[in-house]
């Protein structure tokens, strides 16, 4: 059940796999990658992992550092900083800049299936350079609340559950 898992957010240069093995157990499998990224395991209260995402981006070569991981509608948003294009659509800012990652924990569907499943997974990044987000809380599954760290400024940004910046940078 992905109801009762806890979630454990970390960073480091591997790429984490949950693979099945015989009687139905699970095992972790890990592989380098070229640079740091985040990932989020998920396991049971028995420490048994069931399922894990990587949060890296997509050419494998910038610095990802995450530090706030929080429940949302059923989902998971884990937040931090990059120092180059975590989205795969913004230019490297060259000074970090804050991200954010909404990972869907519907199963996805088996392969030669024709049921289409909603899965609301989305990646934004700040256009400012030199900020982080901090701390990320949820406001009634209606909004993502984020404190951003925008140079030497503390900022509270609002995201819908789409992924949309909802205030001001």
């Amino acid at each position: 059940m992905e109801g009762s898992n806890l979630w454990l957010l970390g960073n480091g240069s591997n790429e984490y796999a949950v693979t099945p093995e015989a009687e139905d157990n699970l095992s972790l499998t890990s592989a380098p990658v070229t640079s740091q990224s985040g990932f989020v395991l998920g396991y049971t209260t028995g420490g048994e992992v069931v399922r894990a995402f990587n949060l890296n981006d997509e050419a494998d070569t910038s610095t990802e550092q995450f530090v706030a991981l929080t429940g949302f509608s059923g989902d998971l948003i884990a937040a931090g900083d990059t120092g180059g294009d975590f989205t795969g659509s913004n230019a490297a800012s060259g000074g970090g800049s804050a991200i954010l990652a909404r990972m869907s924990l519907i199963p996805e569907p088996e392969p030669n299936t024709e049921t289409s499943v909603f899965r609301n997974e989305w990646r934004y990044q700040l256009s400012a350079g030199n900020s982080s987000v901090t701390r990320l809380a949820n406001y009634r599954d209606d909004e993502v609340v984020a404190l951003t760290r925008q140079g030497s400024e503390w900022v509270v940004l609002l995201f819908s559950p789409e992924g949309e910046l909802l205030t001001a940078p």
